[in-house]
């Protein structure tokens, strides 16, 4: 009989309980989520209490408590599903087999954060999720699965996010039982073919791409497209004048014009051109990080009809 603990947020983490709670030979000890991530909480919650599954909610997940907790749990494995937390020296070390973490994107092709954005960003037309060991390096350990798919013409980050979940969620029982069975094949990943983006990575350069043609907006759209999630990618930078600003909602839009140039300015935002096509702002973050509706912001700042962006 195999130990295991859970460390996971949402509908992924409470589909991967309720797969172990009806396998064989395998054990759920112990589940930890983030209290930070309390969408899907209650529910995790109250299954873990139907079978008499301690749960212990933390902040920082390598702090004492939880360390000891899963010590005490004396798991074989550590599942890492849906959790955005960096495990330490410390935890890795406590499961007799290893820690496993499920990664929303094919590695070592796209390891790191925003893997999505990135592959919309690069006209990906392939994609894949990957269940991987954890060591010290983030997203570097041996492959166990991967499960490919193909991405839709009109994807968004929000949707193929969504896919990657529920790409997850299938292939968890294959990941489970090939555990119990202990018939995976272990595989290192290629680094001659790695990519990794970090938090600070952007692309061109932080600004929107103004002279970028249509092609290469409609990824950028798409890329930036999180709705109902939050947008944890990127807002490209513009310019007026003396003011720098952030449009983190683009959207298609109508017109025509020079590249930067505003086309309209109205109650659903400003229109710029682009050599690509109009783009519309519904909202503006200031350099500051507050929100505002586009047209109150552009009234604010001067910017009319015929202004030039940069």
């Amino acid at each position: 009989m195999l130990n295991c603990v859970i460390i996971g947020n949402g509908p992924m983490a409470l589909s991967a309980i309720r797969t172990i709670l009806k396998a064989a030979d395998i054990f759920l000890a112990l589940v930890l989520h983030d209290v930070a991530e309390e969408a899907g909480a209650d529910s995790l919650r109250a299954v873990c209490a139907q079978s008499d599954i301690p749960v212990l909610g933390f902040t920082k997940v390598n702090d004492p408590t939880c360390l000891e907790a899963i010590a005490a749990a004396e798991p074989d494995y550590v599942f890492n599903i849906n959790s955005f937390k960096i495990l330490g020296a410390a935890l890795l070390s406590i499961p007799r087999r290893g820690a496993i973490n499920f990664h929303n994107g094919p590695l070592p092709r796209y390891g790191g954060l925003n893997v999505c954005s990135w592959a919309i960003l690069n006209g990906e037309s392939e994609y894949g999720v990957t269940w991987h060991l954890m060591e010290g390096r983030i997203d570097r350990g041996d492959i166990l699965l991967q499960q490919g798919f193909e991405i839709g013409p009109g994807a968004t980050t929000a949707s193929l996010i969504l896919k990657c979940l529920m790409v997850g969620v299938q292939s968890f029982p294959a990941l489970l039982q090939g555990l119990i069975d202990k018939n995976l094949v272990q595989a290192a990943q290629d680094q001659s073919v790695a990519s990794y983006f970090s938090k600070g990575d952007v692309p061109f350069g932080g600004r929107f791409p103004i002279e970028a043609e249509a092609d290469e907006i409609d990824r950028l759209i798409r890329a930036l497209t999180f709705q109902p999630m939050k947008n944890t990618f990127w807002a490209p930078r513009m310019v007026f004048g003396s003011a720098t600003f952030f449009v983190p909602e683009p959207v298609r839009s109508a017109g025509n014009g020079r590249p930067g140039e505003i086309l309209d300015v109205g109650r659903d935002g400003i229109v710029f051109s682009c050599a690509g096509g109009a783009v519309r702002a519904p909202t503006i973050r200031d350099d500051n990080g507050m929100l505002h509706p586009a047209k109150q912001y552009a009234r604010d700042i001067g910017l009319n009809i015929g202004a030039v962006l940069t």
